[in-house]
């Protein structure tokens, strides 16, 4: 093993480039991409003024609220700036949550809350004003509710002694928990009911570590040439001995990197969900062994990389990994099944393809040795 060892480093050396090229393609490719449409998706908001004219509780609630929704960013200003930025076209509307707004609310008002202000230019207005409009309504729909619960202990004598804020708050838990009440936004007749994401960032993971573990399987192609295979039959170790002792060292080698890979993302992209070790390692090895396979059935590395670039993009928009694949599951259920990258990204271990390679792989070595016996 130690001679394997040597000789595969040796081979590292003459193709270091193309070897770190690859072996970091999926970590490096995965971070500039998340960072790049983050970028975009952040330039892309629809820019608006929000001026508190008070700071109570019910405002602020309202201020964060609209701040929390993923298609807008929110610039916190005063009147005359807010009404400049908006005559020089740099946001697109403003909205005034007037004085007296929780006391409004409170008192069960619900007109003339809010004041508003555009241009020619405000392309995003009307959406935005029913956003925030449905968000007024849910504080209202809350404050009519907790009345009507006071009102029923009062009128029962109920020994229960909820507080108008108490109520107000548990309203809020049960709408978290429960998703009893909704607010859509639609823009360009796209509803949007939940906070977006740019991307799945294991999906992208996934397909990168694909196609790069197959680029780097082209060492299967290489070694398989007849001036290289004529050497074995005078050696103490067997030829498939020889590419599954290979197979390992880089098997090692990506476990590894997958793992420091893993570590990083995780690092940059705080509160991401991390795959288990368990789930890596089936991935992986479904992984090594599949680009391991694939390359035994090509002779000429043109058309292995020309296969890999074409699976990879099949995958990519078969597989669900980044685009929506629902429609296609609901009428065969059995895609799913046999999708090679769902048992990865729903979190689990790729336990039925892994168990398929190893099986070919078996039969692939009984063979050989048998034929070389």
């Amino acid at each position: 093993m130690r001679h394997l060892i040597i000789t595969r480093f040796i081979h590292f050396k003459k193709q270091w480039f193309s070897f770190f090229l690859w072996l970091l393609l999926p970590f490096i490719a995965t971070i500039t991409i998340i960072q790049i449409t983050s970028y975009i998706q952040q330039d892309t908001k629809v820019p608006i003024g929000l001026v508190l004219e008070e700071e109570t509780n019910q405002a602020m609630n309202l201020y964060q609220s609209i701040e929390e929704s993923p298609l807008l960013r929110v610039e916190k200003l005063n009147k005359p700036d807010a009404l400049h930025k908006l005559e020089k076209h740099e946001i697109d509307s403003v909205f005034i949550i007037k004085d007296g707004y929780e006391d409004a609310i409170k008192n069960g008002k619900r007109n003339q809350l809010i004041q508003s202000y555009y241009s020619n230019l405000s392309f995003a207005y009307n959406p935005v004003k029913e956003m925030i409009a449905s968000l007024v309504q849910q504080e209202t729909g809350r404050v009519k509710a907790a009345y009507f619960i006071m009102d029923l202990n009062k009128e029962h004598s109920s020994n229960l002694s909820w507080t108008w804020n108490e109520i107000v708050e548990t309203s809020k838990i049960v709408q978290q928990e429960e998703d009893l009440l909704r607010s859509t936004f639609t823009y360009a007749n796209n509803p949007t009911n939940q906070a977006t994401s740019t991307f799945n960032v294991w999906g992208v993971w996934a397909l990168l570590s694909i196609l790069s573990t197959m680029l780097l399987f082209d060492w299967v192609i290489k070694e398989r040439l007849k001036e290289i295979t004529v050497r074995f039959p005078f050696m103490k170790i067997s030829f498939p001995n020889y590419l599954l002792g290979n197979l390992l060292i880089y098997a090692v080698i990506l476990f590894l990197i997958d793992v420091v890979s893993f570590i990083f993302i995780f690092h940059f992209f705080n509160g991401i969900h991390l795959p288990s070790i368990g789930t890596l390692f089936s991935f992986r090895m479904m992984l090594i062994l599949g680009a391991f396979l694939i390359a035994l059935c090509f002779k000429k590395t043109f058309n292995y990389y020309s296969f890999s670039f074409a699976f990879t993009l099949f995958l990519s928009i078969s597989s669900g990994a980044l685009f929506p694949v629902e429609g296609i599951t609901s009428r065969f259920p059995w895609f799913e099944f046999v999708n090679p990258l769902n048992s990865f990204l729903s979190g689990n271990a790729t336990v039925l393809w892994s168990f398929i390679l190893i099986i070919i792989t078996s039969i692939w070595y009984g063979r050989e040795e048998f034929r070389n016996a």
